[in-house]
């Protein structure tokens, strides 16, 4: 009589281990604690300053084994490292010989805010405080590049370890690609999940078709309004899984990693963020603008995964930038299109988040020298 054999364990971990009853801050589920009581014993909080003044925020997490690479991951725009404590776990648990550092970007996260730059603690009773600290909110997009490599520099200092990688979400996607732009060569190799090529402004247009969005803007910001939530906009506020219509979010398929995201938003508050200002649309238009023209400048190894679902960003413009590195550096650029998810591609459903990580992780690998893979 023949025995079934056990099935083969996940390779990532499952959002069914994500038990949350809610998203609020006094929801619990052992594997968040431990996630969350694993992230704070392991990880190591360095202080920089940015372009400015701004004080950011870079977490550390040295490689467990002896280190044969280093994976920078920037987070996407309104997030904070700590929301990337589940993907964390995965890569050391799978690549304990990676070095991982997660700088969080100016004016969001754990770094200083730029509108209100007193801490969370000090503001939160006075709501028009609140409201300052929660806008997205940023004076040049190359800012954000130019902390970037100040990280790099004094934080990563990349001559020291074998192999430099690079991961970016959303907007992050867009920082790193810039700073390849700018800086050639720092990395062995990028990856990008919903790159920011081109947002999407009103009624989800993609902002080069989105005139009266485009008109509202140039009023704003001739207005002297520049810093004041974009229309629409507002101070943090969450929202609900599905909307009473039946309406999925926007942002992922996955109930539990939804919850576990708000969940996150709500025990650390200071991380929480609400919309963009005007000025900050305005930066992240003409980011990506310079983005595509430049996109011949980008010769280091690229994988971008957009998402067919994505309601934040246009994914044919990710494609289409996509072929143009490709074109100037034949065999450079590879692109992943997963027609099912949405825009938070690293939290969607274990069916989709495990394709990506499986690309993203066996792309960046690749590209290190042989006795740099683990």
């Amino acid at each position: 009589m023949s025995t079934a054999a056990a099935p083969t364990p996940a390779r990532w971990s499952r959002e069914s281990a994500i038990t949350l009853a809610d998203g609020g801050a006094a929801a619990r589920c052992p594997w968040v604690e431990a996630l969350l009581a694993e992230y704070a014993a392991a990880v190591r909080r360095v202080s920089l300053e940015g372009v400015g003044g701004i004080e950011l925020v870079c977490d550390v997490f040295p490689a467990s084994a002896p280190e044969r690479a280093a994976l920078v991951l920037v987070h996407g725009t309104g997030e904070a490292s700590i929301r990337y404590l589940e993907l964390v776990h995965d890569l050391r648990r799978l690549f304990p010989a990676w070095s991982l550092y997660l700088p969080n970007h100016r004016g969001q996260g754990l770094s200083q805010r730029l509108l209100e730059r007193r801490p969370w603690h000090a503001i939160a009773d006075d709501p028009a405080a609140r409201a300052r600290y929660q806008t997205c909110h940023v004076e040049r997009f190359d800012d954000y590049v130019s902390d970037l490599e100040r990280c790099l520099a004094e934080v990563v200092r990349p001559a020291t370890h074998p192999c430099l990688l690079g991961l970016g979400h959303s907007g992050g996607a867009t920082i790193l690609l810039r700073h390849a732009q700018r800086h050639p060569g720092r990395f062995a190799a990028l990856a990008g999940t919903a790159p920011m090529v081109e947002i999407r402004g009103l009624w989800g247009l993609p902002v080069g078709r989105d005139v009266l969005g485009r008109a509202a803007l140039a009023a704003a910001l001739v207005a002297g309004r520049g810093d004041d939530f974009a229309i629409g906009q507002g101070p943090y506020t969450p929202l609900p899984f599905r909307e009473a219509d039946g309406r999925l979010n926007s942002v992922t398929g996955s109930e539990a990693r939804y919850r576990l995201r708000s969940h996150l938003q709500a025990r650390f508050p200071e991380t929480a963020l609400g919309g963009p200002s005007w000025r900050w649309v305005a930066e992240a238009i003409a980011a990506g603008s310079a983005l595509r023209r430049e996109a011949a400048r980008i010769a280091t190894p690229l994988l971008l995964v957009d998402a067919g679902c994505d309601a934040l960003v246009n994914a044919a413009a990710s494609a289409a930038f996509a072929a143009a590195v490709a074109r100037a550096h034949p065999g450079t650029c590879r692109h992943l299109h997963l027609a099912a998810a949405r825009h938070e591609l690293l939290i969607e459903r274990d069916v989709l988040r495990d394709r990506v990580l499986d690309a993203i992780t066996d792309f960046l690998a690749a590209a290190c020298p042989p006795a740099a893979r683990g």
